[in-house]
């Protein structure tokens, strides 16, 4: 009762522009962790492969692992972050490995890709990635 609409509103908007509390740095070493971990599971012993594309939707099934997780960080909320990880410019591991995302092409299925809309009111997709040296 005591809360006056125009406050909300005013309260929302401040939330709304501050920019989201993302570590880029942090986020690309869980997504190289899981790649690492979706590799080895393919290939066997075999071992990881430099180039290996992997699927986002694989790479969110290793995040999630636990659980009642995927109610906690929905797919939505990984293809999010994994947009202000490409935005970020943020794409080199501790190991000095280079992260080179993979969009959705006539040869990937899009409905294996994740979905997101820019700041910009485009829809951008993503399908895999991959972890090389950079030279």
């Amino acid at each position: 009762r005591r809360l006056r609409p125009s406050v909300l509103v005013a309260h929302l908007s401040d939330l709304q522009q501050r920019p989201p509390r993302f570590k880029p740095d942090a986020f690309l070493e869980a997504l190289y962790d899981a790649y690492k971990l979706r590799v080895q599971q393919d290939k066997g012993k075999a071992g990881l492969d430099r180039g290996d594309v992997v699927r986002l939707r694989d790479i969110y099934g290793v995040l999630t692992l636990l659980p009642g997780q995927t109610r906690v960080y929905t797919l939505q909320e990984f293809a999010r972050d994994f947009y202000l990880l490409d935005q970020s410019g943020e794409n080199a591991t501790r190991d000095g490995l280079m992260m080179f995302p993979s969009g959705a092409t006539g040869t990937r299925p899009r409905s294996g890709s994740l979905r997101v809309i820019t700041q910009r009111g485009e829809e951008k997709v993503y399908y895999g990635i991959s972890f090389s040296c950079a030279g």
